[in-house]
């Protein structure tokens, strides 16, 4: 079956730049600013869509050589887990601030990646009444009993000095995460479907895998940077610091055991990017008839603001990712060890977001309302 996505998502591949190429050359026919800058970032965000589809994919088949041996754990295999585990997060955290309609509608972060509860996890894992499979994972259990926080949990969870574990518990832990990872596949695979309908079809123009219309394309994609940044440096940063709350409080950074807490907040960045700056990126893909396309990158909102604003964007964003690039080791160490440097990646940030929420919105006409995600996140 993941050999036939891989091949089929190479497929789509082609196709989504096909159809960005044909958009392209269409573009003497008018387009309007905001048309052309929202169908841009929806060629990006579905081009990283396939990447993830790939990466989970990869991270399956993995998390199958994993358990091919369920008692014991193989060392290379688990860092090759760890490594799908952190490229598929990196990829889904890109995404975030660049959410296709059809992840809205499903409200795939609540599959994909949710804070987790350990306390449900470990009780599942250890109720040997209840079955571990892709349908219990993805339909009747919780969202934060699975996703890509889970996955890290159970991968690093109870193993004991000598490398083995009692085989019972081996076994539920490698049935609990593959079933955990084929959900998150499944649901990448999901959401291309649903993006393929606009993708294929004669009529319906490349922004509507965003919004509807390329008006409510712009005020989603700003609307969803604000809330991004927001989330970064108020309620993540500044409540873990004790800069935006009474008391430190550690908790407010959702960072699972392999420590990729700063590297998401770059992934975030790197998304917030293309959205407002665009991406100078272009990516060759060889059909399976062997011909040759290419995606140029997206123009975002540059074309869109004034001069002196995408130079200061241009510099916020430069800055904000040397200083979070500074952040050594898990965020939530470094808030304890280096907070310095913690809190100046979140005055970095910060700049970023009220350049963003003044500007930017004023210069677009947005009306900044509330996230979709309003009460569904911890963070």
């Amino acid at each position: 079956m993941r050999a036939r996505t891989v091949s089929r998502t190479s497929r789509r591949v082609c196709a989504v730049l096909a159809a960005v190429a044909l958009l392209g050359a269409a573009c003497e026919s008018g387009p309007t600013p905001r048309q052309e800058a929202v169908t841009s970032t929806a060629a990006d965000a579905f081009s990283n869509h396939v990447r993830l589809n790939a990466h989970a994919a990869t991270l399956a088949d993995s998390v199958d050589e994993l358990c091919a041996t369920p008692g014991q754990m193989d060392e290379a295999a688990a860092d090759r887990v760890a490594d799908g585990i952190e490229a598929t997060r990196r990829t889904w955290s890109y995404l975030e601030s660049l959410q296709l309609e059809s992840v809205q509608e499903r409200r795939s972060w609540a599959v994909i990646d949710w804070p987790i509860s350990t306390g449900d996890i470990t009780s599942l894992l250890l109720d040997e009444t209840k079955d571990l499979t892709p349908e219990r994972i993805g339909k009747r259990s919780g969202a934060d009993q699975r996703g890509l926080g889970a996955a890290e949990y159970l991968l690093t969870l109870h193993v004991a000095r000598d490398g083995t574990m009692p085989a019972g518990t081996a076994q539920r832990r490698c049935d609990y995460l593959s079933s955990v990872v084929e959900v998150i596949r499944e649901e990448s695979e999901l959401i291309l479907d649903d993006a393929w309908l606009v993708i294929d079809s004669d009529d319906a123009p490349l922004f509507m895998l965003i919004a509807p219309d390329a008006e409510m394309g712009v005020d989603r994609l700003v609307n969803g940077a604000v809330f991004l940044l927001e989330a970064m440096t108020d309620m993540e940063l500044g409540r873990a610091l004790g800069e935006t709350s009474a008391e430190a409080r550690l908790d407010a950074i959702v960072e699972g055991p392999l420590g990729l807490g700063a590297a998401d907040m770059l992934a975030h960045l790197d998304g917030l990017r293309t959205v407002l700056l665009g991406t100078e990126h272009a990516t060759d893909f060889i059909s399976e008839s062997g011909r040759k396309l290419s995606f140029a990158g997206s123009s975002g909102f540059r074309l869109l603001l004034d001069d002196d604003v995408v130079s200061r964007l241009t510099d916020q964003f430069r800055e904000a990712k040397t200083a979070l690039e500074r952040i050594n080791g898990p965020l939530r160490e470094a808030v304890v060890h280096d907070p310095e440097t913690v809190s100046a990646a979140r005055a970095a940030l910060k700049a970023l977001q009220v350049t963003i929420s003044t500007e930017v919105v004023s210069q677009l006409g947005v009306t900044i309302g509330f996230s979709d995600a309003d009460g569904d996140s911890s963070a």
